[in-house]
């Protein structure tokens, strides 16, 4: 039988918190049996909706108002749970929360969650409610076993300083998903500019602010109200008599994604909300959002501007918007994201302990029978385990920071987690806990918190390993196989995994089946390797599954059968996209067939050209054993934001998602779209190769090491963002266009060895003011901020940035470099001095060029002197 979870709150009715119920009970209800109570008369939208699926309503309807009312409900809901028994009661009604998870503690029942879902002023409450609140906020003190808020003021209205805040998440593919032609669908026109409203149709959301603001506004501006409640005949009757054509209403059950798909903006003249919903939604469909500062700005996700209630302000706002032809990203930010809220839900109603938090989050680790691997999931687990103040849970928490899993990696957020706890695992590890060992033995290993040394970390995966712990010694079976603080020790490895796979450990079932596959320290036995593979994949461990079609692919312990090989494929697809991609991709599977159901077929590839479906996921590219060649170039526009490259390969090393060769000497291309602003160069590298860097989105500061010795063609092209950069002394060449259009450095500093720069390797950097030579150098110099070969006959580059309005080039100079005056933002005059010839787009782009001065017989390249000034001045002479 199911646990039973009661729902209060929403009353059945299509509004922020009926969403908010409904998206858990969608995706809980094959594990719980949900109950809704409705309290109030009249229309329940949602009813037939939760019959349906399986739920069951309860009506406990009582006529009046105030303590009477609230008291008879009590009443009726307490019997509601002595004849249900349910494990948890989830109520969300601020001013009676407390009276109705005082019954449930009376009947017994474990879990009791008070949520708060907005932050009424207090001139906005009646002396009723406000003495009903004050009631609510200590019996919720008293009988509640979770307190939480849908945003920080919400939480503060209801707990003061106690609680924590849960957002109301929404399904981020789903807003992702293209809606059609919606302007067809609903005979709205492709030339007008639409405004979105949607909401509960009350005195407090103020739509009647925003009609007054669009009766100013030209009818090409349109307000798309979209909802229901008690103020909507007083605003239909409003739009008739301003007679305003530019108000148009739409039906509450109107899927607010579509109209979203035609909005300019999302707009919300509240005069208070918790975190409202619909703004997330819009900013999930990269629709900007225009907010009444009375709303939390914890709603902001990139999207959003917060306005007063001022009509000038709003029309201004708007008119701008309307303007506005630039299509937005999509914004994603995880408190908001339904997948972490559904996994939080399900362990809260089961009443998991802290502990049992952390056995979650391993299963989401690799995965269970009943879960599939999840790295942020797994993350967000051991979270929760370290917020409820559990030492193994801050552990496994700062480890995900350490290594980059399930979160960005944070080695400084790892040792700050770290740091507080090691005198109580050295603790409880000296009074033999094998769970303590087992964490004391990987801060050794992986040097989290301690220095590296697998020779202790080996001692204690030993004495954790005898005391009973499966982790331990898989970790052995590892450390034995790679030969890690031990000899190399094929046989003991076995020994190790076939120990704790045979006690069920999930990771080790898999391992102890690649030892029989290799023969490493067992004899090569592909039937008994086939048992184990079948063993992790029946457990959901996509590793497994993957190994087993393998099997079947090739015939290996198993009749050759592609069918087969197809099938636990897409159950891999299942258990772990990533994981299973990246095998699909080493076996030169056609993923774009095999996922479109078309069977298996191979591909016959050894190099990498283009990035495609065929060999990137979830913007990691994934360069098998197979790939000799990859084209740096193809990665331009992208959305690489890691690079996976399997270990047998021989060209090629990944490193922290960066593609070096294989002694990583050069460094051969650095993932676009990773989100890290800052990388430093691994002290081998000796080139950064062409594109190496190339429109990388992200990142602002490079850290160079001592021996890099050349930086190459295109290296940095295009990196907008990068704004600091220091060349090592060790640096000899820097290649054509490698630091072109990036726009935010000022400043350059030529070292003394530096024996080449290529053509344009500074142009088009739009701040740049300064490019300094040392002294030392023989072949370049630099004159007032601008470069020069070393006796001052080439001018090479000029400084764009620079603020001077006129420049006269040296009489020493008798040629200038390709485009070195390009896009000079501030140069309003340019004497040429003794210069007879100009290469292409030499001139190109000076817009503010107004007075160009040169000698008789002087030659200009194609494009020299477009898109200068339209009155530029051409002075002759000699």
């Amino acid at each position: 039988m199911k646990p039973k979870v009661i729902i209060i709150g929403g009353n059945l009715r299509i509004n922020g918190i009926s969403t908010f119920n409904m998206m858990i009970f969608e995706n809980l209800r094959d594990e719980f049996e949900f109950i809704f109570i409705n309290t109030a008369p009249g229309e329940s939208h949602l009813r037939e909706e939760i019959i349906s699926k399986g739920g069951r309503i309860y009506d406990v309807i009582v006529d009046g108002n105030g303590p009477y009312r609230s008291l008879k409900q009590a009443k009726m809901i307490r019997e509601i749970v002595r004849t249900e028994k349910p494990a948890a009661v989830h109520s969300h009604y601020f001013s009676n929360n407390g009276i109705y998870l005082k019954q449930a503690f009376l009947e017994g029942v474990q879990t009791r969650i008070s949520q708060c879902n907005n932050a009424p002023l207090k001139n906005q409450m009646s002396l009723g409610k406000r003495l009903a609140v004050k009631s609510s906020r200590k019996m919720v003190r008293k009988y509640a076993t979770l307190r939480i808020g849908c945003s920080e003021s919400a939480r503060e209205f209801l707990y003061g300083d106690e609680g924590k805040v849960v957002c109301f998440p929404i399904d981020y593919k789903m807003y992702r998903e293209p809606c059609g032609d919606c302007y067809q669908k609903y005979g709205l026109d492709p030339n007008k500019r639409y405004f979105l409203f949607s909401g509960r149709l009350t005195s407090v959301k103020n739509v009647s602010f925003i009609i007054d603001v669009f009766k100013d506004l030209p009818d090409e501006c349109v307000l798309m109200v979209m909802g229901y409640g008690p103020e909507e005949e007083n605003l239909k009757k409003q739009v008739k008599d301003n007679g305003q054509r530019n108000v148009l209403f739409f039906d509450k059950k109107t899927p607010v994604k579509e109209l979203l798909s035609v909005s300019q903006a999302m707009l919300l003249p509240s005069l208070h909300e918790g975190i409202p919903f619909i703004s997330v939604q819009a900013q999930a469909c990269g629709v900007k959002c225009l907010l009444s500062d009375y709303i939390t700005k914890e709603s902001q996700m990139g999207l959003t501007t917060f306005l007063p209630l001022e009509k000038d302000a709003w029309k201004a706002a708007i008119l701008a918007l309307a303007s506005d032809d630039y299509a937005h990203e999509p914004q994603y930010d995880r408190r908001f994201d339904s997948k972490f809220l559904i996994s939080y839900f399900r362990g809260i109603y089961e009443g998991l302990s802290s502990d049992q938090w952390i056995e979650r989050g391993k299963e989401y680790t690799l995965g269970s029978n009943r879960f599939y691997r999840d790295k942020d999931l797994c993350q967000d687990c051991f979270r929760i385990a370290h917020e409820m103040g559990n030492i193994r849970g801050t552990f496994h928490y700062a480890l995900g920071f350490f290594e980059g899993n399930g979160t960005p990696m944070n080695k400084n957020r790892a040792d700050e987690l770290v740091a507080p706890i090691i005198e109580q695992v050295e603790f409880r590890a000296a009074k033999g806990d094998p769970d303590f060992i087992l964490i004391l033995g990987d801060m050794y290993s992986f040097g989290l918190g301690k220095e590296q040394d697998f020779e202790k970390a080996l001692s204690l995966y030993h004495q954790a390993a005898d005391l009973g712990s499966l982790e331990a010694m898989c970790d052995l079976g590892y450390m034995y196989l790679v030969g890690q603080g031990t000899e190399l020790n094929k046989e003991t490895s076995a020994y190790w995994y076939k120990k704790s796979a045979d006690l069920g450990h999930l990771h080790s079932i898999r391992d102890i089946g690649q030892s029989y596959m290799k023969g490493e320290g067992v004899p090569v036995d592909y039937v008994e390797a086939c048992k184990y593979f079948k063993l992790a994949s029946d457990r959901n461990y996509s590793h497994g599954t993957t190994d087993l079609a393998y099997c079947y692919l090739n015939g290996l312990g198993v009749e050759r059968d592609l069918k087969k090989a197809e099938e636990l494929y897409l159950l891999a697809l299942k258990q772990d996209r990533e994981r299973a991609m990246r095998d699909i991709f080493a076996n030169k599977i056609d993923a774009r067939k095999l996922i479109g159901g078309e069977g298996i077929e191979f591909l016959d590839v050894d190099e990498i050209t283009e990035i495609s479906d065929q060999n990137t996921f979830d913007g990691c590219l994934c360069v098998s054993s197979d790939i000799k060649t990859i084209d740096p170039g193809c990665f331009y526009s992208s959305y690489v934001k890691k690079i996976f490259v399997e270990k047998d390969n021989q060209q090629f090393k990944a490193v922290g998602g960066v593609l070096f060769n294989k002694d990583k000497s050069v460094l051969i291309r650095y993932p676009p779209t990773n989100p890290d602003a800052t990388y430093s160069l691994p002290s081998s590298v000796k080139i950064i190769g062409p594109y190496a860097f190339q429109n990388c989105r992200n990142l602002e500061e490079i850290r160079l090491n001592e021996g890099l010795e050349a930086i190459e063609d295109s290296a940095f092209d295009d990196c907008k963002k990068l704004r600091s950069i220091d060349f090592p002394e060790s640096l000899k060449r820097i290649g054509p266009w490698a630091f072109h259009a990036c726009d935010m450095i000022e400043r350059f500093i030529v070292p003394a060895n530096t024996e080449q720069i290529g053509e344009y390797a500074f142009g088009s950097c739009m701040s740049l003011t300064d490019i300094e030579v040392d002294t030392g150098n023989r072949s370049y110099c630099s004159v007032e901020g601008n470069l020069y070969n070393k006796n001052k006959t080439s001018l090479i580059q000029y400084s764009i940035g620079k603020y001077q309005s006129a420049f006269v080039i040296p009489d020493s100079v008798v040629d200038v470099g390709f485009r070195a005056f390009s896009d000079a933002t501030y140069l309003e005059e340019l004497d040429c001095g003794q210069v007879m010839s100009f290469p292409e787009k030499c001139m190109y782009y000076c817009e503010s060029l107004k007075k160009i001065t040169y000698r008789k017989g002087a030659v200009f390249g194609d494009k020299a002197l477009d898109h200068t000034s339209p009155d530029l001045e051409k002075v002759v002479i000699g």
